[in-house]
C-alpha cells in the first residue's frame, strides 16, 4: 500500500535517503574500550535476529581485549534530501555529537563485512533526530551544543542533555565536555583518517502497545556512508569528561577506559572537512 506521511504539513518526517551533507566539520575523538562491554551491546541492540536467520554483530578488536570507541562531533553547514518532495523543503544546519565502534557481520559464523555501530548519537535539529529514528534505525537524541569550528583555539565542546529524574526539577547536564589537556601523544600512535567509504549498521524496532512486553517489528538495517574529504589533520590530546546520568551512563555502558589518574583522554584526536550522503539503505533481515 502506499505510504502516507504522519506530518502532512512536510510531507512526513520520515524523509528517505538518500540525505546530503557538505561543509561537514568533524572533530574525531579516538578512545580505548574493554571488549566485553561492547559486545554486550552488540548481543542487546544489533544480535536481535533469530539464531536461524544467522545474522550477527561482534565488536572488531584493536589489541587483545581492546576496541576503540570514536566520539564524533560534527557540525554541518548544510543538510538536505534529495527525494521528492521532500528535497522542497529545503536545508538546514545541524550540530551532531555521536559515540561508535567498528563491528564485523558475520553470516553462519562466517565474517562477510565490517562497518560501525553508533550506540548513542545526539542532534539540535528536531527533524533530523525523527527521520534518523522513524526511517534508518539511528538513535537520535535532542542536545544543546556549544562549540564552534576554532576548536580547539576556541571554548570547549560541551554537550548538554535533559536529564530525566524520578523526582526534582528537570534539569539540563553537560553529559559530554571535551577540552585541551597536557597529555603527551606517543609517536606511534598514528592519526586515523577517516575511510571515503563505510557501512553503517542500525536496527529499527517498534513495540507493540498492545504488548509491551513484546515487539511489533524489528529489522536490521545497512547504509553507506560516502564521504568526499577536502581537509584533515592531527588535534592535540583531548580530555573528556563524560556525566553519569540517571538511565543514562555511557562510560559504563561502553567500557571506555580510564588513564591511571581516573581521566578519559584521546591521544589521537584529528578533524576532517567533508562533504558526505548517507545512502544504499539495504534491509538485512526483518521480522
Amino acid at each position: 500500500m502506499a505510504h502516507t506521511p504522519y506530518e502532512a504539513t512536510i510531507a512526513g518526517t520520515q524523509a528517505p535517503p538518500p540525505y546530503q551533507c557538505t561543509g561537514v566539520k568533524v572533530f574525531a575523538f579516538p578512545l580505548l574500550a574493554n571488549a566485553a562491554p561492547l559486545q554486550t551491546l552488540c548481543n542487546r541492540l544489533l544480535n536481535i535476529a533469530p539464531s536461524v536467520a544467522g545474522i550477527t554483530f561482534e565488536p572488531i578488536l584493536s589489541a587483545l581485549n581492546t576496541c576503540t570507541v570514536m566520539i564524533e562531533v560534527l557540525d554541518y553547514k548544510s543538510l538536505k534530501v534529495s527525494t521528492p518532495p521532500w528535497d522542497n523543503f529545503g536545508e538546514t544546519p545541524q550540530r551532531e555529537l555521536l559515540f561508535s565502534f567498528p563491528v564485523v557481520r558475520k553470516q553462519g559464523g562466517v565474517p562477510v563485512e565490517s562497518g560501525i555501530f553508533i550506540p548513542y548519537i545526539f542532534v539540535d535539529d528536531q527533524a533530523s533526530a525523527f527521520t534518523g529514528r522513524e526511517v534508518v534505525g539511528l538513535p537520535k537524541m535532542l542536545a544543546e551544543f556549544s562549540f564552534d569550528r576554532n576548536f580547539p583555539a576556541s571554548m570547549p565542546i560541551t554537550m548538554r542533555f535533559q536529564e530525566r529524574r524520578t523526582n526534582g526539577p528537570i534539569r539540563l547536564v553537560d553529559l559530554v565536555k571535551i577540552s585541551t589537556t597536557n597529555a603527551v601523544a606517543p609517536s606511534s600512535l598514528p592519526m586515523l583518517l577517516n575511510s571515503t567509504s563505510m557501512f553503517g549498521f542500525s536496527t529499527r524496532i517498534l513495540i507493540d502497545p498492545e504488548s509491551p512486553a513484546t515487539d511489533s517489528y524489528r529489522s536490521i538495517i545497512r547504509c553507506l556512508y560516502a564521504s568526499t574529504p577536502i581537509a584533515t589533520g592531527a588535534l592535540p590530546p583531548a580530555k573528556v569528561t563524560l556525566t553519569r546520568i540517571v538511565g543514562l551512563d555511557i562510560q559504563s555502558t561502553l567500557g571506555i577506559r580510564p588513564d591511571v589518574f581516573g581521566n578519559v583522554v584521546s591521544l589521537s584526536p584529528y578533524f576532517v572537512d567533508t562533504d558526505f550522503l548517507l545512502e544504499g539503505v539495504t534491509t538485512l533481515w526483518k521480522s
